[in-house]
């Protein structure tokens, strides 16, 4: 009767084991899902503003003066990324002051992504470029004065 015992204790124990399951890919696959999108940009921020178009008012925000400041950056669903934009020229001119021009080639970088609590980490095989997540925006920064960029963000 010891042995029985025994053998159905160390089997129940097995059982418990087995039920206990990880739900956390779950948990990761819907926060994946959910943040999956194209993101385009609508913040290119820089530090000191600059009067980009020659109006006389200084910005920022190098998209609000400089139209063909575009890009999109898609998440998607497999863990992959495409992040396509125009190449920005920061040109420094005398005083301090800069000239900010898009040039003609696009670049594309890709490689994979993944979020955990709102950070969304995406990795092209030589570097991390780490987004907070807000609603549908995403906020790289950086953190550079010119000729650097503070901030880009993208909206879904």
């Amino acid at each position: 009767m010891g042995n029985i015992r025994y053998i159905l204790s160390v089997c129940t124990f097995i059982i418990l084991l087995g039920a206990c399951s990880n739900d956390d890919d779950g948990d990761s696959n819907d926060e994946l899902a959910m943040a999956s999108g194209t993101y385009n940009l609508v913040e290119l921020n820089i530090n000191p503003g600059v009067d980009i178009n020659n109006d006389g008012n200084t910005t920022s925000n190098a998209v609000s003066e400089l139209p063909c400041a575009t890009g999109t950056l898609e998440l998607r669903s497999d863990g992959n990324w495409i992040w396509n934009f125009i190449e920005i020229n920061v040109t420094s001119i005398t005083g301090g002051t800069f000239s900010l021009t898009c040039t003609s080639s696009t670049t594309r970088r890709s490689g994979s992504w993944n979020i955990d609590n709102n950070q969304v980490t995406i990795y092209d095989g030589a570097r991390n470029f780490i987004f907070v997540k807000d609603a549908d925006r995403l906020t790289l920064t950086e953190g550079n004065n010119l000729p650097g960029f503070m901030s880009m963000v993208y909206e879904r």
